[in-house]
């Protein structure tokens, strides 16, 4: 009866107790108290107790069960929340991973379309400047064709054998010329079989020097020398192999150089005609550039970076040293001062 009373109360008001039925409470209270004195003076009072005892201790086990199966509950729900947590965590780990993924890509991309960009500008610059350098051999050709064909100017025989060998050099320098521009336009390296015999270089010279002077034109800060001498020996070499292999040192040097005046240069030693291509401004890129040349595990690393790239064929690099072990010929560095380093070719005189 104290319970239904309480739980009466309970209900009033929001569940606060209240006293306003107080002639029930104490109804309820004397009548706990009459039946308490009944059974004090009756037998039946150890049984009453012992049953309030059993109550007891049942409502005990009850609320013990209770709390641990609560217990229990929390410590699920608290598992569920740290794993939800490690989980979102361990999510947005993953999506700040795919956003710096993405973020490089995306630079990557950026660097990659500007490069292109940068380089489809410059290989308009340099057919627009090669085409002024095709212009003089054949401007040669033209004329001396022309005094040729012209009746009324007459030739003699050595002054028609000088004009043929004009010619016939401007067409050699005019073939050797377009046959590099369409090499240097390519990232293609392939190994060809090679006709080395010795022969005069002297066109394909002129025809480097065009090409170079069309690379260096690239940047304002770079320059061309060319110091080739007159009435060079034969060499022994595979003109139109020589002229890509030349072209391509140039174009490393123009790539790897900040500024400076590129030189290519001719010196006839015993045996050798040495062409060395060098640089009066030498940085540490030029000079980590230049050692594939001569280092073979430079040049290793130089084919693994390519082949990470997925280049296919042969590197620049071995290129060049796979064309120039065909003729016979001999590469290094030569360093003149600290601030001055040329790679030098030594090709066969013959006799």
């Amino acid at each position: 009866m104290f319970k239904l009373y309480i739980k009466n109360m309970e209900k009033s008001q929001g569940n606060k107790l209240t006293f306003i039925n107080s002639k029930f409470f104490l109804f309820v209270v004397v009548f706990e108290v009459l039946i308490l004195f009944l059974l004090i003076n009756n037998q039946f009072f150890p049984l009453y107790l012992a049953f309030l005892t059993a109550q007891f201790l049942f409502t005990t086990a009850v609320c013990a069960k209770k709390l641990h199966y609560m217990k229990t509950e929390t410590q699920k729900c608290l598992s569920n929340y740290h794993k939800r947590i490690s989980e979102d965590e361990r999510y947005i780990y993953e999506l700040q991973k795919e956003n710096r993924i993405l973020k490089e890509e995306k630079e990557q991309l950026s660097r990659l379309n500007h490069r292109q960009n940068s380089l489809t500008m410059e290989q308009e610059n340099l057919f627009s400047i090669m085409a002024h350098e095709l212009r003089n051999p054949l401007n040669s050709m033209i004329g001396f064709s022309s005094i040729m064909l012209n009746e009324e100017y007459k030739i003699d025989e050595n002054e028609l054998k000088e004009i043929i060998c004009i010619i016939h050099n401007s067409s050699r320098k005019l073939l050797c010329l377009i046959d590099n521009i369409i090499h240097i336009s390519t990232d293609k390296y392939t190994s060809t079989s090679l006709s080395s015999d010795y022969c005069d270089i002297s066109h394909v010279l002129q025809a480097v020097s065009s090409i170079a002077k069309g690379l260096t034109k690239r940047g304002e800060n770079i320059s061309f020398k060319g110091d080739i001498n007159d009435n060079l020996p034969e060499v022994y070499a595979d003109e139109s192999v020589l002229g890509k292999v030349l072209s391509d040192i140039i174009e490393h040097f123009v790539y790897y150089s900040v500024n400076g005046e590129i030189v290519l240069k001719t010196v006839v030693e015993k045996n050798y005609l040495s062409i060395q291509v060098g640089s009066n401004s030498v940085s540490e890129r030029l000079k980590d550039a230049l050692l594939p040349f001569i280092d073979e595990e430079a040049a290793e690393r130089e084919k693994n970076k390519l082949s990470s790239a997925e280049a296919s064929g042969l590197t620049k690099i071995e290129f060049i040293k796979y064309s120039l072990s065909k003729m016979d010929a001999l590469i290094s560095t030569d360093t003149y001062s600290g601030d001055q380093v040329a790679l030098a070719i030594k090709l066969k005189i013959k006799g």
